[in-house]
């Protein structure tokens, strides 16, 4: 839609142009009218969703942005999702960690984010860019293990590739009915207090051994002033020599 404008029939019967309504919200964000700003946008999103024409991921950022401004954070949260739907489909590693952060810092106990969109990627068969997003999400967290195994991936053909991030995916459906005491833990600090942990992050925190088999027990008590977060292990992964330099 970048460089058109839309007309759109509204409800009355009166052509809307959504370019003259868009300039419209960027005046009142200039006059820092955020209110008003926000109301526009919404105005546009409304024409767009009756007329089943889909906007732009940056549209979808800029409304989760002046939502958030608002105090309407359930509304910036579901814009930031749209958005991060919309570049999975495309491909677009980069976008999807960037709107897994804004998640993130809007909302930290939703630490499953990276995961739901690194398997929205795969879905449309971006495999590459999922393994890019897991591992983006493993250096924030520290969580060194599961790093490695990514970065081993890397080297693998796509095929093979897939059939592991899908094992690591499935793992992830099945769940663990507890956290791991074994094994690494991770900390992401967040601007907020910590918060309990959803049962998908739970889900995430099984760990299997080299025979494929989970491993559980009960977590330790995270550190006050960070989020908790889970290993991530993809399965059934051989271990690699090292390069010889």
């Amino acid at each position: 839609m970048t460089g058109q404008r839309l007309r759109h029939q509204g409800s009355g019967g009166w052509i809307v142009d959504i370019a003259t309504l868009k300039q419209h919200a960027r005046d009142c964000e200039k006059r820092g009218d955020t209110a008003a700003a926000l109301q526009t946008y919404e105005q546009i999103l409304q024409h767009f969703e009756r007329s089943e024409i889909e906007p732009e991921g940056p549209f979808y950022v800029k409304v989760g942005d002046l939502s958030l401004k608002s105090g309407q954070k359930e509304q910036a949260l579901e814009m930031f999702e749209r958005a991060a739907e919309q570049y999975a489909r495309l491909g677009s590693e980069k976008s999807v960690i960037a709107l897994c952060l804004k998640v993130l810092r809007t909302d930290a106990t939703r630490a499953d984010v990276y995961v739901r969109f690194a398997r929205r990627l795969l879905r449309h068969g971006h495999v590459e860019q999922t393994r890019l997003v897991l591992v983006d999400y493993a250096e924030r967290a520290k969580l060194r293990k599961t790093l490695t195994t990514l970065e081993r991936l890397g080297a693998r053909p796509e095929a093979e590739l897939k059939v592991k991030l899908e094992k690591f995916f499935e793992t992830v459906d099945r769940g663990a009915p507890q956290l791991p005491s074994s094994g690494e833990r991770a900390a992401v600090t967040h601007p907020r207090p910590p918060q309990p942990m959803s049962q998908t992050t739970q889900h995430l925190a099984l760990m299997i051994d080299e025979r494929g088999r989970p491993v559980a027990a009960a977590p330790p008590m995270p550190p006050p002033s960070a989020v908790a977060q889970p290993e991530l292990v993809v399965t059934d992964i051989a271990p690699m020599p090292e390069p010889v330099t």
